[in-house]
This record gives C-alpha cells, sequence and structure tokens, in this order.
C-alpha cells in the first residue's frame, strides 16, 4: 500500500467514527511529516472527489466539534464535472483542517474567531498577563553617559560638537549643521563612538549621522560613530537589525571621478558590504545561525577572519539578489544564497510574529525577547513545529493561547516566566 493510499485510509477511518487512538497517532504522524504533504493534498483530494463522502455517517456532534475547536467558515470551489452535497464536504474539510492544525498548518489569523467561549477550552494553567512590547531604548555617548529614551518626548536630547541629537516622532536622529567641527572633534580626540541598545520587550528605530535609518528589533544593538570617515561607513551591530542604506559618494576632481562610499556592517561571524540597499540582519548572539535577508539592491557578505571550516567555499563571500538569503555560524560557515519569504522575515518590523514551519524553541526566543519572559520547557519539545500569524501588539496570553489551539502544546505562566509543556 502506498503512502498517499495510507492517508486516505485514514482520513476516511477518522471520518466513519470517533478515531481510535493508533489511528490518530498514525495519521498526525504522517501529517507532521514535510514530505509527506504531496500525498496529504492528494488524499484530500481523491477524499472530496470521491463522490463517497455522503456515504460516511454523519456524526451528531460534528457541527459543535468544529464549531467549538476551530470556529472555521469553509467556501468550497465550484464543482467542475460533478455535483457533491457541498454541506458534508464542509464537515469533512474542517476534519481534515483541524487534523493538520494539529500538526504545522495552523493559521492563526485566518480562521479564529477568538471569543471567550473558543477560550473557556483553551485556558492557560495560570491567568497571569504580560503585555506586549514597546517602543524604547538606552542610548550609549562616547564618554559612558547613558540617556534612557523610552519616556523622553520629541525634541532635541543633547548636543554634541555642533551634531544635535533629537528625537521626532519617537525615532532618534542626528542632525549637523556642518561636519567640520565633528570631524576636528574626532581627530582629537579619536573617533566617537555611540550604541544603540534595545533591551528585551523594547524596539527602536534612529537614522544615522549618513542619513541611512535603521530599526531594531528587541535585544540587539548598534555601535556607530558621531561622523563617518570620508572613504567608508562601518556599524557593528547585534540581535536584528533591519537598515534602509543611503548612497553616498566620494567627491574627486571631477562628477564622472565621483565613487560610492562603501556601508559595512559587522557582526560576530561576518562582514556585510553594501552601497545604497534594503536589508535585515539577525545576529542574536544566543543563536548559533546569523541570517542575511535582502529586500532591495545588493549586498556581498563576507566571513569574519577567525571563520574556519573544511569546507573552503563556506569561507568565500557570496552576493545576495533581493529575496535572497544567507546563512552563516562559526562550525558550519556561509552557505549559499537561497530565496525566502521576505513577509516572515520583516514581520517583526511590521507588527507581526509570522511562522512558516518554526521550531517551537525559536517561536519561544521571540516571544521572550519581545515580552521580556523567561521560558522553561517540561518536556521534549524539540520536534514540534507550528505555523501562523500573529500581532506582535497581542497581551502574551493571547500568542499562548493560539498556540494552545492546535492541542499538540500546553503553557503555563508563573509571574514572567512561560513554562511549556504537552
Amino acid at each position: 500500500m502506498t503512502e498517499n493510499q495510507r492517508i486516505l485510509e485514514l482520513l476516511k477511518q477518522y471520518l466513519e467514527s470517533d478515531p481510535n487512538p493508533e489511528v490518530q497517532k498514525e495519521l498526525l504522524n504522517l501529517i507532521n511529516r514535510k514530505d509527506s504533504e504531496e500525498n496529504i493534498k492528494s488524499a484530500i483530494q481523491q477524499l472530496i472527489e470521491s463522490g463517497n463522502l455522503e456515504e460516511i455517517p454523519q456524526p451528531i456532534d460534528l457541527q459543535s466539534r468544529i464549531d467549538a475547536i476551530l470556529q472555521v467558515d469553509i467556501t468550497p470551489e465550484q464543482p467542475k464535472l460533478r455535483t457533491f452535497n457541498w454541506s458534508w464536504v464542509r464537515y469533512a474539510a474542517a476534519i481534515i483542517l483541524f487534523i493538520a492544525a494539529a500538526a504545522y498548518w495552523f493559521s492563526w489569523n485566518a480562521s479564529i474567531t477568538k471569543s471567550d467561549n473558543n477560550y473557556n477550552q483553551n485556558k492557560l494553567a495560570n491567568t497571569t498577563e504580560v503585555e506586549p512590547g514597546t517602543e524604547g531604548a538606552v542610548l550609549t555617548l562616547a564618554d559612558g553617559t547613558q540617556i534612557v529614551l523610552d519616556s523622553l518626548e520629541d525634541g532635541v536630547i543633547t548636543t554634541i560638537s555642533g551634531a544635535e541629537l533629537k528625537l521626532t516622532d519617537g525615532q532618534l536622529q542626528y542632525q549637523t549643521s556642518s561636519s567640520t567641527s565633528l570631524e576636528s572633534e574626532s581627530t582629537s580626540t579619536g573617533v566617537l563612538y555611540h550604541t544603540l541598545t534595545t533591551p528585551r520587550g523594547r524596539q527602536f528605530s534612529l537614522t544615522l549621522p549618513d542619513g541611512t535609518m535603521v530599526w531594531l528589533n528587541a535585544a540587539s544593538s548598534i555601535r556607530f560613530p558621531l561622523v563617518f570617515p570620508e572613504n567608508e561607513r562601518k556599524v557593528e551591530v547585534s540581535g536584528e537589525v533591519y537598515f534602509e542604506v543611503v548612497k553616498k559618494m566620494r567627491g574627486g576632481k571631477t562628477k564622472s571621478d565621483s565613487e560610492p562610499v562603501p556601508f559595512f556592517v559587522n557582526t560576530r561571524n561576518q562582514q556585510i558590504e553594501v552601497l545604497g540597499t534594503h536589508f535585515n540582519v539577525n545576529a542574536y548572539e544566543d543563536d548559533e545561525d546569523e541570517r542575511t535577508t535582502l529586500l532591495e539592491g545588493s549586498v556581498k557578505v563576507s566571513p569574519q577572519p577567525h571563520i574556519h571550516t573544511d569546507d573552503i567555499s563556506a569561507t568565500r563571500p557570496v552576493i545576495l539578489k533581493p529575496g535572497q538569503q544567507t546563512v552563516i555560524s562559526g562550525q558550519n560557515g556561509l552557505t549559499k544564497p537561497v530565496f525566502v519569504s521576505t513577509d516572515e522575515v520583516m514581520a517583526w518590523k511590521n507588527g507581526l510574529f509570522q511562522f512558516d514551519r518554526t521550531n517551537i524553541h525559536q517561536i519561544m526566543k521571540q516571544v521572550a525577547r519581545w515580552y521580556n519572559v523567561d521560558v522553561v520547557y517540561k518536556n521534549n519539545l524539540s520536534q514540534m513545529d507550528f505555523s501562523g500569524t500573529v500581532a506582535r501588539s497581542e497581551n502574551i496570553s493571547e500568542v499562548l493561547k493560539m498556540l494552545e489551539l492546535t492541542g499538540a502544546i500546553r503553557f503555563r505562566l508563573e509571574g514572567r516566566t512561560v513554562v511549556v509543556f504537552k
């Protein structure tokens, strides 16, 4: 019996009556395998097109099960060659959707009506509430002075050698009337560096002295000079940072002699060289991998000198095209560029959590950073993946409740600690 035939048989058994635990376990295991996706889709299609759905007895409580668990409203496609009892197909499709949801096809924002009745069945073991993160950061000046930006109103924060540091619509901006005094100050005292840091539970944005715009996710930082040298621009980052780099030209004797001034971003394991482009860097210290994703323009990604691997190709620079991502780790070096979902990569900047078969540990790392909580695991959950989208503006309980709706995982809030268990 082929895998496709076995899935079809299990689906029929699931619909015919309350499935025994062995049937349910086998079906969920098959659905949870990523390489079974095509066979699952094929089996579902065969089941709907077979015309035998009406022969399956309809459980009395099927509608209540669907409404209570999913609140799904499925509108079938128009039939092409034959007419089906579409109300029955709706029931079948809803049950199939429920099964798939328990594995990884669960979409939080597409079909769930968030009501108290729904959540009565999925209450967290503790009702402690944790609010979402907000705008805020700490600016460390060259002399070590720290300025907490969370509660400051718009306006000038301070002035350093002719440079005004100001908040405009909650964004930190560096504005200079002339770079001459700044260059003199840097020459006499050495390069002056500032560092902007977002703690857990905070995010922030700024405009660098050259006009480049930068957004920092929670638990991130950027170190940059108060004035960039004429021949290059360099910054250092950790955590997750999105850049929109402005193109700068270095003057020559004639306009044709002008050259672009490169912009370098350094992380623990890589250096990214750009001229003028939009890209995202994910380089958290508690993650082994660092990811660079290009949205617009072109960047060159190079491993830092300390990166060594047996694969020589993994130590060579790569050029990214828009939509591509490369991954680097200290042990494996740099991967070849691959195309990825930029919507998922940029979800954090757009106010969302967005996952596509993402491991629960990676999901909870994002949750921990944004809500400033600790996470404790009571079971081995390393093989559990989830998909879905939810707003980062929701309280933590809303995010955890949606994960619990899969029926595969549970959470308990103990102050600012999230306990994860089956």
